[in-house]
C-alpha cells in the first residue's frame, strides 16, 4: 500500500451456498428490472461499515479492530426475508434483500459497537444515515416507480453467518473490484 486513501468496507459474508441462492433471486428479477445494474454473485456481501477514504495507517488500526472484536461475536443464524427497495417503492434507487429481526439486531449492534472503537481510535465513521441491515441486489442510476409484486419475491432461506471480512473497493470503469485485506472468522458456538 502506498499512502494513497483508500476506499474500504467491512461486512458479513455468505456461504458459497447462500450465494447462489441469492444469485438465483438476481437471474430471476434481471429481465423484471433490465435497467438494474445488478450485484455479481462474488460480490454478495452486507456491509456494515464504508470508509470512502482510509490512509494505510487507518487501515492498518480497522484491521486490528476486526481482529479483536469479531471473533468475540457468536456465528448466528440469519433468514433472507424481503425484496425492498431504497429510497421507497416510488423513487427505487437500491434493491435489496432484508433480514429477520433478530439477526438484523445481531448486525446493528456489532456495528454499532465497531464504530464507536474506531470513533475512539480516531477514525471517522459515517452516521449520517442509520444502519439499516440489507443486502444490495441491484442499483438504478436514475430512480424509478415500481411495484413490490413487479418483483419475484423469495421464499424465506436461512444461512449461517460465520465470518467478517475487511475489504479494499478500486473502482473501475466495469465496476468495483473487491479485494479482502482480512477476513476473521465469528465465534463457533458450541
Amino acid at each position: 500500500m502506498n499512502d494513497n486513501p483508500i476506499r474500504c468496507f467491512e461486512a458479513f459474508d455468505f456461504s458459497p451456498e447462500a450465494k447462489a441462492f441469492i444469485h438465483s433471486i438476481i437471474e430471476k428479477n434481471q429481465t423484471r428490472l433490465p435497467q438494474a445494474r445488478w450485484v455479481q454473485p462474488n460480490q454478495i456481501h452486507v456491509t456494515l461499515q464504508f470508509f470512502a477514504a482510509l490512509l494505510p495507517t487507518q487501515v492498518n488500526q480497522v484491521k486490528l479492530i476486526i481482529q479483536n472484536f469479531f471473533p468475540l461475536i457468536e456465528c448466528f443464524p440469519s433468514t433472507l426475508a424481503e425484496i425492498g427497495a431504497f429510497s421507497s417503492w416510488n423513487r427505487a434507487r437500491v434493491i435489496w434483500l432484508g433480514f429477520d429481526h433478530r439477526s438484523g439486531e445481531i448486525m446493528k449492534q456489532a456495528t454499532q459497537v465497531f464504530n464507536e472503537e474506531c470513533t475512539k481510535q480516531g477514525i471517522a465513521v459515517d452516521r449520517t444515515r442509520p444502519f439499516s441491515p440489507h443486502l444490495t441486489l441491484a442499483r438504478l442510476k436514475n430512480p424509478v416507480s415500481i411495484l413490490p409484486q413487479q418483483l419475484f419475491q423469495p421464499t424465506c432461506y436461512t444461512t449461517s453467518i460465520r465470518q467478517v471480512s475487511f475489504y479494499q473497493s478500486t473502482l473501475t470503469p466495469r465496476g468495483p473490484i473487491y479485494s479482502p485485506l482480512i477476513t476473521i472468522p465469528l465465534k463457533e458456538v458450541k
